[in-house]
């Protein structure tokens, strides 16, 4: 479920690689839900801004048991909010996740490598995929591209089972987000320019504090960790394109950058497109495994 996707960016695209991503996480979870720690959870998610009548998201079919709630139930969950909606959806702990995709390149034969990469034009290769995040706006020479920066609490709670949202009407973010094992993600913030990386005292008081209002029960949690991290926003939304000119090296340049904050939500769908991309300018295919 995407967290930020910037305002009026056509939702066609992002539809798609919203649903494809969904349904290959549906079989991973039936799959290797246990090893991946990929699990369903009962979530609501509600806010205090824009209007009472809120609009079916994008992704709203891809999600079991979507629907919207009643003033009465949103108040529930936080007084004061006027929107909301209760749904079914997958979460998974990111790092077991990208360390068993790691070992799957490998398995088909692919290497990994940790370089810096000054230019895109420097690089020697028939095809190159450009998914550099925040660096676009320095590789790609995109001026769009801005950081959105995140403060987290991890704490161990294993009575937090759902995933509980809301935006108050200062417009701050609170969430629960509960992982296997009693492991939980509080969050968070949204900080658009922002490009501190350090963790902020203020910041994490303000999260505990939203955290503790919409769910009195997080107060009886054990602070695991505090981290904060820079998400890749571009104005416009997720670039996935072909570059028109080859690099001066005449690799093929496909650009898959911009994500934000939905990233997890999108990555499959948008590994897809850009294997359909490729696809249609080597369509002998290519015999590199890097």
């Amino acid at each position: 479920m995407p967290f930020a996707l910037p305002d009026g960016v056509d939702t066609v695209r992002p539809r798609k690689w919203c649903e494809v991503t969904y349904a290959w996480l549906e079989t991973l979870h039936k799959e290797k839900g246990e090893s991946l720690d990929i699990h369903i959870v009962p979530g609501v998610d509600v806010s205090a801004v824009g209007a009472p009548q809120v609009i079916h998201p994008y992704w709203a079919h891809c999600v079991e048991n979507f629907r919207l709630l009643s003033q009465e139930e949103v108040a529930e969950v936080s007084p004061g909010a006027t929107p909301g909606f209760a749904l079914d959806t997958i979460i998974y702990n990111p790092k077991p996740f990208m360390l068993w995709l790691h070992e799957e390149i490998q398995k088909l034969g692919g290497t990994l490598k940790q370089r810096r990469v000054n230019a895109l034009d420097e690089e020697e290769c028939d095809l190159l995929v450009n998914c550099s995040g925040l660096a676009a706006k320095e590789l790609a020479g995109d001026g769009t591209m801005f950081p959105i920066r995140g403060q987290i609490i991890n704490v161990y709670n294993p009575k937090l089972k759902e995933l509980k949202m809301s935006v108050d009407k200062d417009g701050e973010y609170a969430y629960v987000i509960p992982r296997p094992n009693g492991d939980v993600v509080l969050g968070g913030t949204v900080q658009k320019h922002n490009w501190t990386a350090e963790t902020n005292d203020s910041d994490v008081d303000g999260v505990w504090e939203r955290c503790c209002r919409l769910w009195p029960e997080v107060r009886n949690s054990k602070v695991i960790a505090k981290m904060a991290g820079l998400r890749p926003g571009r104005t416009g939304g997720v670039r996935l394109e072909v570059q028109a000119a080859p690099t001066k090296r005449g690799a093929v340049l496909i650009h898959n950058y911009g994500h934000g904050g939905s990233g997890h939500t999108l990555h499959w769908g948008c590994a897809q497109e850009v294997v359909e991309l490729a696809k249609q300018r080597f369509p002998v295919g290519l015999t590199s495994k890097l």
